[in-house]
């Protein structure tokens, strides 16, 4: 979370090695999200985030 903050309000450029952590950390959550939702949860992170951008 340090690293996300200091990125976020900071406005500090962050090392490759921090931005891999976030992009890990982001991905797992991504994951475990994905995982306890119903179908229709499912189809709209798939799908419907897609289509709000």
């Amino acid at each position: 979370m340090e690293i996300l903050q200091r990125a976020k309000f900071g406005g500090k450029k962050l090392a490759p090695y921090e931005i891999y952590t976030l992009d890990c950390f982001e991905e797992k959550s991504h994951r475990m999200v994905y995982k306890k939702q119903n179908v229709g949860g499912k189809l709209w992170i798939r799908y419907g985030l897609c289509v709000e951008k």
